[in-house]
């Protein structure tokens, strides 16, 4: 589930699905092949991206009709790891066929599909975000976050973070990382990549869970569980927790907060 280019984009059985953000009504689907182990929605400046992991295949949509503009062929490791955007480039992990352990950060050219660039990982990735020519990526089994040139693929820094960092997001000039063995939210230095404040929440341990920003603060919880966090990105503090349906689709647009519980789409008023 995505929020991005006016409208909601949730995966529903084996289609991907285009919401109206006004009416909540689907407008198109996506003529894909069956869906069956999808990562988490991506949406870049002008489409729409899915990738299979079961299926080895990455997709681009058009972000008006759905149409597939693009089908990838790519070795994908992981059904956690999250996209990342640059204004030519689509960047996922991928396994290293020359070390086990270890896995690739891989570009591809947005507009022919051509591979581009491939960095090697020390071990399996699960957040990665892109900002200002740095490739930002959590590594949950060393609890590191690794910071890369995007250009040259160059080590700029490694930042010790423990447990199992796994989604990352930007918000409010910080880089924000969910560390999902001790529930907690770690504030990162975009200059010096130094962990500034560990913000520690009310949520269950959990070994998958999804985080985004909005409007100052950051939504965050485990899968498939009933309670979500609300943190305070000015204060580091947390604000709330919220508890509800199941949760298995977070996004945070048009002022509001949108979740899935797999069988509907609710979108919620950001309490003050």
């Amino acid at each position: 589930m995505a929020y991005g280019l006016g409208a909601l984009w949730v995966k529903s059985g084996f289609e991907v699905v285009r919401i109206d953000k006004d009416l909540l009504e689907a407008r198109v689907a996506a003529p894909l092949p069956p869906l069956f182990r999808t990562r988490p929605l991506g949406v870049s400046q002008d489409a729409v991206w899915v990738a299979d992991a079961k299926k080895d295949a990455l997709y681009k949509l058009d972000p008006t009709t759905a149409e597939l503009l693009l089908e990838i062929s790519v070795n994908l490791s992981s059904r956690h790891a999250s996209f990342a955007f640059s204004e030519d480039l689509v960047w996922n992990l991928n396994p290293n066929p020359d070390d086990a352990k270890g896995q690739l950060l891989t570009a591809f050219d947005s507009g022919s599909g051509d591979l581009r660039r491939e960095i090697a990982l020390p071990s399996g990735g699960f957040g990665v975000v892109l900002n200002n020519g740095s490739l930002w990526v959590t590594q949950p089994i060393t609890g590191q976050l690794l910071r890369i040139n995007e250009t040259d693929g160059t080590l700029l820094s490694t930042t010790e973070l423990g447990g199992w960092p796994g989604p990352a997001v930007l918000g409010d000039g910080a880089l924000w990382v969910y560390n999902l063995a001790n529930a907690t939210v770690q504030r990162i230095d975009l200059v010096t990549g130094t962990l500034e404040v560990t913000i520690s929440t009310s949520l269950p341990k959990t070994p998958e869970g999804l985080m985004v920003f909005g409007d100052g603060n950051l939504w965050l919880g485990p899968v498939e569980l009933k309670v979500l966090s609300q943190v305070d990105t000015e204060t580091n503090e947390e604000r709330r927790v919220i508890q509800g349906t199941t949760f298995r689709g977070l996004a945070f647009g048009d002022g509001s907060l949108w979740v899935c519980d797999g069988s509907a789409i609710m979108r919620i008023a950001v309490p003050d």
